[in-house]
């Protein structure tokens, strides 16, 4: 504070001498002792508050929402099927506002929950995330979930197919017959789930045909989708997927 109020009397001690000289009433205003030490006193203040601020701003303790983080889930996927775990959670982010910038720009770990250990069943399972300060408290949106596992299971079944856009091709064409590399694929998933399968189909796309011609073509790649006997996608997994 002392070598301020200083530097301040110092320019003004210089300053009106030299840009001032013309204006004899404000220099023998702006000489004046008093005036100086009054100046400087003022000006001193006026820095500390705008700089008292800024510290209590960064100091004052804020909470700030992050939306949609993705989370992780840890466990077997090889065995089971885990169902009720959002795909994206809120963070509320507690501390100072310096901190949660510094959380913000720094990398995390992110959302997670492991389910590692658990079998199958209902379980209530509380996520966390990773944040890398200390200093920082935090709150999930939600925090808790309850999570069904199931054991995966597999069946075979047959693979038929269907034509999409087949309205696109050129009228003087048409498709005179279709074959797949393989009549049967295997289908996974919870043992629910497999029972609705009522067919699986490789949606051949004419719209994925590039320049169309007479002869015999091949598709690489063609997706394999699972459906229940009201036509609607099921979510299993089906191998191959194409």
């Amino acid at each position: 504070m002392l070598p301020t109020i200083m530097t301040i009397c110092l320019i003004f001690d210089y300053y009106p001498k030299n840009i001032f000289s013309k204006s004899s009433k404000l220099e023998k205003i702006l000489n004046r002792p008093n005036v100086l030490i009054y100046v400087s006193l003022i000006c001193a203040v006026a820095c500390f508050v705008l700089v008292d601020s800024q510290v209590i701003n960064l100091t004052q303790t804020e909470a700030e929402i992050i939306d949609d983080q993705k989370v992780e889930v840890e466990y077997n996927k090889e065995a089971y099927i885990v169902e009720g775990v959002p795909e994206t959670v809120d963070i509320t982010l507690i501390g100072q506002r310096r901190h949660i910038f510094l959380a913000k720009q720094s990398p995390s770990k992110g959302v997670s929950v492991d389910l590692t250990g658990l079998k199958p069943g209902n379980h209530k399972v509380t996520l966390k995330y990773a944040q890398r300060l200390k200093s920082l408290d935090y709150k999930l949106d939600p925090s808790n979930v309850t999570v069904t596992i199931y054991e995966k299971v597999s069946e075979t079944r047959s693979l038929t197919y269907d034509v999409l856009h087949r309205d696109s091709l050129d009228s003087k064409l048409f498709i005179s017959d279709i074959e797949l590399d393989r009549d049967n694929v295997i289908v996974k998933g919870a043992e629910y789930k497999l029972q609705k399968v009522a067919s699986v189909k490789a949606l051949v796309d004419v719209d994925n045909i590039p320049n169309p011609k007479a002869g015999v073509l091949t598709l690489k790649d063609v997706p394999l989708v699972a459906y229940d006997a009201e036509g609607k996608i099921l979510d299993v997994e089906v191998v191959p997927k194409t």
